[in-house]
C-alpha cells in the first residue's frame, strides 16, 4: 500500500514538474562566437556602427582580455567617427568635423589613425 501511494505521489509530482515546464518560454540558445562575429561584421559593412558596438560589447562580457576584440572595437570607433567627420565636412562644416575628431581623441586616445586625420583635417579647411 505505501509503495503505491508513493507511486501515485511521484507520478503526481513529476505530471505536475512537466506541466509547469511546458507553459514557460524557453529562451533562444546563445549564439556561438562565430555567428556574432559575422553580425558585428555585417553591421560594420551597413555601416550601423551603434549595432556592431552593442555587440562586440556582449563578446567582451565573455572574453573581456581579448586584445582581438578590443580592436575591433577600435576600428568600428574609428569608423564611425569618420562617418560623422565625412557627414561634416560635405556640409562644408570644418569646425564641427574638427571638434568631432579631438573630442573622438579625449576619449579614446590618440594614435597615428587620428593624428593623420586630423592633419588632413587641417590642411583641407585650409583650402
Amino acid at each position: 500500500m505505501k509503495k503505491r501511494i508513493l507511486a501515485w505521489a511521484v507520478c503526481l509530482s513529476a505530471a505536475v514538474w512537466t506541466a509547469g515546464c511546458a507553459k514557460q518560454k524557453v529562451p533562444p540558445p546563445p549564439r556561438t562566437q562565430p555567428e556574432l562575429l559575422l553580425e558585428i561584421y555585417d553591421s560594420a559593412r551597413k555601416q550601423q556602427y551603434e549595432a556592431a558596438l552593442i555587440k562586440i560589447q556582449k563578446m567582451r562580457a565573455l572574453d573581456p582580455t581579448s586584445v582581438f576584440l578590443a580592436e575591433v572595437e577600435n576600428v568600428i570607433k574609428f569608423n564611425r567617427l569618420t562617418a560623422v567627420v565625412n557627414a561634416y565636412l560635405r556640409m562644408g562644416k570644418f569646425d564641427e568635423a574638427l571638434n568631432a575628431l579631438l573630442d573622438y581623441e579625449r576619449k579614446n586616445g590618440y594614435n597615428d589613425a587620428t593624428e593623420k586625420a586630423r592633419e588632413r583635417l587641417m590642411l583641407f579647411s585650409q583650402l
